[in-house]
């Protein structure tokens, strides 16, 4: 009996052994990412009778990752692969050393595909590929030969939009062809079969390889005699109205606005769009100009060059300590771009200065957002009230509030 348990112990304990994957103990650490040693079928043939899975086959085991494929494009496996044209996200599946892809809806006849793998794929120790792969059959019809190029920017920022989702829509079609930006904005797309293209770039914020409905995008027709898309500049459209998100004083002479969209660059402000009335009796504050951000601040930095310092007597002022200065070291070096940022904050400057505690009502009318939707807001603006002579020379020194109350929490 003691013999028998003896043994099934030792049986029991080599299927363990055989069944932990693993190197042998003892040896050097892996630290060398899957490499792709083939991708099945050829590239840049025609397989009219193609019914199978595009392989991208490793020289070792892939992960599967830690999210799993459900169809819905948020597994690990999904999130590396680009299918185009497909209405659907395609089936993505693991094969041990290789991973296989295909459309759910089957192969259609006499289309062009491309089917992208992203860089990311990574081995059961963590070691992650930096490099992806490309792969462009036809089910029939003629040899694509025709390439978009073109540069992808965030408009809201003025900077390249790295690692962007382009799409190029055939006209009168909805599926299009998708691929993704480099690290500085550029892409290039194809080859693809000729004719005119709808192109999109687009800020794929939830990652999932597709063009959503709320996501920031620009768009461009591009003729079938050219290849040269240029350059897109994304930015939110929105059907809605621009609304005031922050009032902010600026001393006693005006207010900084904040939007909560970008307004449309070509846009002619002037001080008759808002109407100030002093509070409690809604008397006319006169407009002296109203302005975009940048422009309010150049206007307030010239002014204050002329002037000279003054000091502010707003509690707020009191309360904020000075700004260090900037070093030439601590400012990044200036990019030249083909355009200017898109702003959301506006500067209203008044004709005379108000005193600290005053209160005011802004309206606003004719904010035309940059998707061409005009609107008005409104807002409360407060000065902040000094503080008393007192209380400010404790604060000044340090000292605590004698007003303030008391913990009496042991």
């Amino acid at each position: 009996m003691i013999g028998r348990r003896i043994a099934a112990s030792a049986l029991m304990a080599s299927i363990v052994a055989c069944a932990i994957q693993g190197p042998p103990p003892g040896g050097p650490p892996d630290r060398v990412a899957p490499a792709l040693i083939a991708v099945l079928p050829d590239s840049m043939v025609a397989h009219p009778d193609f019914r199978g899975s595009v392989e991208f086959r490793f020289d070792e085991v892939v992960s599967e990752g830690g999210q799993v494929n459900f169809g819905l494009g948020t597994g690990d496996l999904e999130k590396l692969i680009i299918l185009s044209p497909s209405p659907s996200v395609p089936s993505v599946r693991w094969g041990r050393r290789a991973i296989l892809v295909r459309p759910r809806e089957g192969w259609r006849p006499n289309t062009t595909y491309r089917v992208e793998l992203l860089p990311g794929v990574g081995d059961v120790r963590n070691n992650r590929s930096k490099l992806g792969a490309l792969l462009t059959f036809r089910t029939g019809g003629d040899a694509p030969d025709y390439t978009l190029r073109g540069q992808l920017y965030d408009w809201t920022s003025a900077n390249e939009l790295r690692g962007a989702l382009v799409e190029a829509v055939p006209a009168g079609d909805s599926t299009g062809y998708r691929a993704v930006a480099d690290s500085s904005g550029a892409f290039v797309l194809g080859p693809l079969p000729r004719g005119e293209y709808v192109v999109y770039g687009i800020v794929d914020a939830n990652r999932n390889n597709r063009r959503d409905p709320r996501e920031a995008f620009d768009s461009l027709r591009v003729s079938n005699d050219s290849g040269a898309v240029g350059e897109l500049w994304t930015f939110p459209h929105d059907t809605l109205p621009a609304r005031l998100a922050r009032l902010d004083p600026i001393d006693t002479t005006g207010a900084s606005v904040t939007l909560s969209l970008p307004l449309d660059p070509a846009l002619k402000l002037d001080s008759s769009m808002v109407r100030v009335r002093l509070l409690p009796d809604s008397v006319d504050v006169p407009v002296a100009a109203l302005l975009f951000g940048s422009q309010g601040d150049s206007a307030r930095q010239a002014q204050r060059a002329v002037e000279g310092p003054r000091e502010d007597t707003t509690a707020a002022g009191r309360r904020t300590a000075a700004a260090p200065p900037v070093r030439p070291r601590d400012v990044a070096p200036a990019r030249k771009a083909s355009r200017k940022a898109l702003e959301s904050r506006l500067v209203v400057l008044f004709q005379k200065a108000g005193k600290p505690g005053d209160r005011f009502v802004l309206d606003f009318t004719g904010l035309r957002t940059v998707s061409g939707t005009t609107g008005t807001a409104r807002g409360v603006l407060v000065f902040p009230a000094p503080l008393p002579a007192v209380k400010a020379g404790r604060q000044a020194a340090g000292a605590p509030d004698s007003t303030a109350t008391r913990d009496s929490v042991p």
